[in-house]
């Protein structure tokens, strides 16, 4: 499923010659001039042959292995959204596996007033309450695609309040219950307010400090029975990596008021859906007496990660960082209990995180070129569980490939590469050389896109021209006379441009130059 050329040539008898081909895998085709061209639809071992026909009708034939590589599977890595309420900020983003990067994210039937931008952010205010069924689709430089369809809900917002962390701000909450039960909002008590106010909590919980203030939520005439209430709440802004849902009020294990992370509470974006159940965890007086009081609010921990994560990494050079945890920017204590591991998105391709104790490692050796953004956290359990997290993108690239795959560029495009086409490219080397394989086809293949592209086409280069950009090329020097003479020569006399130039791709020379720059 990825685009292929390659040009076929011949030597000996008399031009002009013409080409045909049986074996081919399914989706490619050779032309009678010999480009070898189209989208390879299955992977496997195959052995086309090719013929070659000259003037005289003189012929030969020649096997050539071929080898169609199974693509990565793409896949969506989040599709399942949170749900939204109207008129309130909706902040999401969507993430891939997979394929090559970069991604180009699209989506269908999105709720009024939600956009999906083409690096996956999913933004907005949705206008209206209901279930919008949506499908997502993820697509690769190569054409592959990912595609999952969700279903996305509004909710009508129960009521809207100052931010009491945000100035200027507001958040807005939906409540929900169980069909056939109902709670009534009590709107005069339900607030928002911040630690240290009349009614509020003396201090933040250990070691975190409240993002967006306190939200004390309270309902009343509930059902009989234990009805259960599902809280969303929006905020105004993405919420911090890490964050958490804190509580504060009796547990069934310590009947004082204290600071708890609230168990099944699912953060994402700017969204925090939690659930409560009258007279369970969670309602402050646990009593089921149909009423429920929540004071609680998000939170990130005051740890830190150490770290530093370079921009730039080589491909197929070993690497190691060394990750530290670090409580209010001093040395946790020694009775801690760590957990490490990647938050979400892994690792580049060949680097693996261990943890033992307050410190981590990432090492390995990079195997395949590309961006990757990942986040490493840290669980510490004291008398409550925090998590720490640090968010970092590296490029793996191969310094030598880039260098060439440039010079292409500017060479044939006069231009320097834009970000898809060199990671196209950089991968499609990494591949070959990741299993002990020539990179040289990968540069043919780049040079017989370039030049046949409509960009380099719409040129109208001189035949001149043409040779020159060959011996740049592919030679990286000037063309000498006699050669210079001998090609345009061939052109006058009917020769195509694409076998001129696969005299110069399949030429010792070229294979010199290649094995001289490290392929």
């Amino acid at each position: 499923n990825v685009p292929y050329g390659a040009v076929v040539t011949a030597a000996g008898g008399r031009f002009p010659y013409t080409f045909t081909a049986t074996g081919l895998p399914a989706g490619l085709t050779l032309t009678t001039t010999g480009a070898l061209t189209g989208t390879p639809t299955a992977s496997g071992d195959f052995t086309p042959t090719i013929t070659v026909t000259d003037a005289q009708g003189q012929t030969g034939a020649r096997v050539y292995p071929l080898t169609v590589a199974a693509a990565t599977a793409l896949t969506l890595v989040n599709p399942t959204l949170p749900d939204g309420v109207v008129n309130a900020p909706y902040q999401q983003t969507l993430t891939a596996l997979g394929g090559r990067f970069p991604y180009t994210f699209s989506a269908t039937s999105l709720p009024a007033g939600l956009i999906l931008s083409a690096d996956g952010l999913l933004t907005g205010t949705p206008a209206q309450a209901g279930d919008v069924a949506v499908v997502i689709t993820v697509q690769d430089p190569a054409g592959h695609t990912a595609t999952a369809s969700t279903v996305l809900t509004v909710r009508p917002a129960a009521f809207t309040r100052p931010d009491a962390g945000q100035t200027g701000e507001t958040l807005s909450v939906a409540l929900t219950t169980p069909s056939g039960a109902t709670c009534t909002l009590d709107d005069q008590n339900t607030r928002t307010f911040n630690v240290g106010d009349l009614g509020a909590p003396a201090t933040n919980p250990p070691g975190v400090t409240l993002t967006d203030g306190l939200l004390q939520l309270v309902v009343k005439g509930c059902t009989a029975g234990g009805v259960t209430l599902t809280v969303t709440v929006a905020y105004p802004n993405a919420l911090p990596p890490g964050a958490q849902y804190w509580k504060y009020g009796p547990t069934f294990d310590d009947a004082t008021n204290h600071w708890y992370v609230l168990p099944g509470a699912h953060l994402a974006g700017n969204i925090a859906t939690f659930t409560l159940i009258d007279g369970g965890l969670g309602d402050a007086d646990l009593i089921a007496n149909a009423q429920i009081t929540d004071p609680g609010g998000t939170a990130i921990s005051l740890n830190t990660i150490d770290g530093a994560v370079p921009a730039v990494l080589p491909i197929g050079e070993p690497y190691r960082v060394d990750f530290q945890a670090r409580c209010n920017a001093g040395a946790c204590p020694a009775d801690s209990v760590y957990a490490w591991s990647l938050a979400d998105d892994p690792p580049p391709d060949g680097l693996t995180l261990t943890g033992a104790g307050a410190t981590a490692t990432l090492s390995g050796t990079p195997t395949r070129v590309g961006r990757y953004p990942f986040t490493v956290q840290v669980l510490m359990r004291g008398d409550q569980p925090t998590t720490t997290q640090q968010r970092y993108t590296v490029d793996i690239i191969d310094p030598a490939a880039t260098r060439l795959i440039t010079h292409y560029y500017v060479s044939i495009l006069e231009r320097e590469p834009d970000a898809e086409g060199l990671a196209y490219w950089q991968n499609s080397i990494a591949e070959l050389q990741g299993r002990g394989q020539d990179a040289k086809p990968v540069f043919r293949d780049m040079a017989n896109f370039f030049f046949n592209s409509p960009e380099y086409l719409g040129r109208n280069t001189t035949d001149r021209q043409f040779i020159t950009n060959l011996y740049l090329t592919f030679f990286q020097r000037e063309p000498d006379e006699d050669g210079y003479a001998f090609w345009l020569e061939q052109l006058a006399n009917g020769m195509v441009r694409n076998t001129a130039m696969a005299g110069f791709l399949y030429s010792p020379e070229f294979t010199t130059f290649m094995e001289e720059v490290g392929f």
